[in-house]
């Protein structure tokens, strides 16, 4: 199964926040840079094992204001 998912970081997440958040999504599938706004990326996830721990990770992330997130698409 995949998912695919779009994050949008708030204006007040530091840059460099940003870039660490970033690697970290790294180890749960290809995360890549949405348009030109460094604020929104999209994550491909090919395992669906590891959709529990991210689902936790970005809820976690999202209930102390640091972005908001949505699934695009899912197939499989």
């Amino acid at each position: 199964m995949e998912r695919v998912l779009r994050i949008d970081f708030a204006v007040h997440v530091a840059e460099d926040s940003i870039g660490s958040m970033v690697t970290g999504l790294g180890t749960y599938g290809l995360v890549h840079q949405d348009h030109a706004d460094y604020r929104c990326y999209v994550v491909e996830l090919f395992r669906e094992g590891k959709w529990a721990k991210l689902k936790k990770q970005l809820t976690q992330w999202e209930s102390y204001g640091f972005l908001r997130w949505c699934e695009i698409s899912t197939t499989g």
